[in-house]
């Protein structure tokens, strides 16, 4: 895959509130690794929609990775054009921190919000313009509850119908192990989480 959309859980549908989250920490060292592999592999775009968490925080990933690998680009397709305004301070700080670096920033609509037929045409827009995507969602917890990334699952199964579009899809027990595994190599990593004042 050349070109990749990255999508998942919003922050809020994950609990997480606050950078030093734990969750928050070891989710972006599980997209981080797998972006990398991505990179190996001869990603050249990753393709986000601006939405909060797995998005925004692989996009901040992307703009980290760059520094090492100039070849890499982050592109940022909004669907509206006031996306974002009504966002807490935080969040709209990081958006903005976002789509100020990336390497391509545009709109599916040319308008402010109006309906939801805006987000879905921006994602119907991103999966066909993408030769793949990388999609944290446990389609396990779909009756319990789904979330958001269920309309971009949907979707992404409506376009491989007729496509060779690939999903790389990725359930909670996949990060849970590998959380698991990067504790027992990271010992200074965990202890950093578990007692944060002693780094201060």
């Amino acid at each position: 895959m050349k070109n990749i959309f990255v999508s998942g859980y919003r922050s809020y549908e994950l609990n997480i509130f606050d950078q030093k989250d734990p969750k928050y920490l070891y989710l972006k060292e599980f997209i981080k690794n797998r972006l990398c592999s991505y990179i190996e592999e001869g990603a050249e775009w990753f393709i986000i929609t601006g939405q909060l968490g797995i998005e925004l925080w692989a996009g901040e990933i992307v703009l980290e990775l760059q520094e090492e690998n100039p070849d890499i680009h982050l592109g940022v397709l909004l669907p509206y054009t006031s996306f974002g305004e009504k966002w807490n301070d935080t969040n709209r700080n990081l958006l903005e921190k976002v789509t100020h670096q990336a390497d391509y920033v545009n709109y599916t609509s040319n308008k402010d919000y109006e309906s939801p037929k805006q987000l879905n045409a921006n994602q119907v827009f991103t999966i066909r313009n993408t030769d793949g995507a990388f999609l944290i969602y446990d389609t396990i917890m779909e009756e319990a509850a789904a979330g958001s990334p269920k309309y971009v699952y949907d979707l992404i199964q409506k376009r491989q119908e007729n496509s060779t579009y690939e999903l790389n899809l990725v359930s909670f027990e996949e990060i849970e192990f590998f959380i698991h595994e990067f504790n027992m190599v990271n010992e200074n990593f965990l202890n950093s989480i578990l007692n944060p004042d002693e780094l201060e």
